[in-house]
């Protein structure tokens, strides 16, 4: 049977962003079939998040002649650093330049998986500098959420983040944790923590969300299947 039949993704996210497209293909249903590409990423700052952002309409027309199904923006910051909205609007754009019959962002899937999950206050861990974490948080907290505490590693230099061991974000989460968070949320598909989600969901008594596993979420969801593996490991979302 070829690869393909329940139909086809286009995947755009920053480099070095091996980790985003590896665990979307780890983790979806073998039969959507994957097409991917990059976007210059330079610096984990406004400036230069704003900067690669902008490059992501135009690098997609490449997918015309594949003609998605769906096309997904894999990047967190990337899909909200223009504000309220910016998400939409992007996955609007996108799916103009491509398309297809469905556009989504990282952003647009935490939002929907923090609202299954009916959590409005959020502790967050990122591996991000100040400046981008307070965007995010304002982001947030201009919707409804109430940010309880936001945490970064403080990486300007994108290349260090799919670097980052497991074990560091596992142990940051546990002493950023604020009780009265009803979730907790990882933002950044620059991460590879899709297995500390089932031992932090247990540690804290609540349910995580992280942007890769909201980003298989999303996409399963559009194409009405998800893999069983995801169903098992990827923490309450998947339940």
């Amino acid at each position: 049977m070829p690869y393909g039949t329940l139909g086809r993704l286009a995947v755009v996210a920053p480099t070095p962003g091996v980790n985003v497209n590896t665990q979307l293909h780890r983790n979806l249903h073998p039969d959507i079939g994957i097409a991917s590409i990059p976007v210059a990423y330079e610096k984990v700052t406004v400036e230069g998040i704003t900067a690669m952002s902008r490059r992501t309409v135009e690098a997609v027309k490449i997918f015309q002649s594949y003609r998605p199904d769906m096309v997904f923006f894999g990047c967190t910051t990337g899909s909200l650093i223009g504000g309220d909205g910016y998400d939409q609007r992007l996955g609007e754009e996108l799916k103009e330049a491509t398309g297809a019959r469905y556009a989504s962002t990282t952003t647009t899937a935490v939002l929907r998986a923090l609202e299954k999950l009916k959590a409005r206050r959020l502790t967050i861990v990122t591996p991000y500098p100040d400046e981008v974490n307070e965007k995010e948080r304002l982001f947030l907290e201009h919707l409804g959420y109430t940010v309880d505490e936001i945490v970064g590693l403080g990486h300007e230099d994108p290349r260090l983040i799919p670097k980052t061991e497991p074990q560091e974000i596992y142990d940051l989460a546990k002493k950023a944790w604020k009780p009265t968070s009803e979730a907790l949320f990882v933002s950044c598909t620059g991460l590879c923590i899709l297995d500390v989600i089932p031992p932090l969901e247990e540690a804290l008594g609540a349910p995580l969300v992280t942007s890769n596993q909201a980003s298989v979420w999303e996409i399963g969801t559009f194409f009405g299947h998800h893999s069983e593996e995801s169903k098992r490991k990827l923490g309450q979302l998947f339940q």
